[in-house]
């Protein structure tokens, strides 16, 4: 008795999942990535007066130029 309430729990589970799966395409969200271009002159202003550091510890040779040990 116990192993045919676990049959048909199993199933019953089964049989809701794959109803509610549809395989169909998941909707395509358009998003607006803005342009270098869209960046306002005064922007650019701001960010030539600052500082800015790079620092960063590479595991592979050059991080910069995209070398690193494979």
């Amino acid at each position: 008795m116990l192993f045919t309430i676990k049959s048909f729990l199993i199933i019953f589970f089964l049989a809701i999942f794959l109803i509610n799966c549809n395989g169909g395409k998941m909707p395509e969200k358009t998003t607006h990535s803005p342009s270098i271009k869209d960046i306002p002159d005064s922007a650019w202003k701001k960010l030539s007066k600052k500082r800015i550091y790079f620092g960063h510890q590479s595991v592979g040779f050059n991080i910069i130029d995209g070398e690193t040990f494979a």
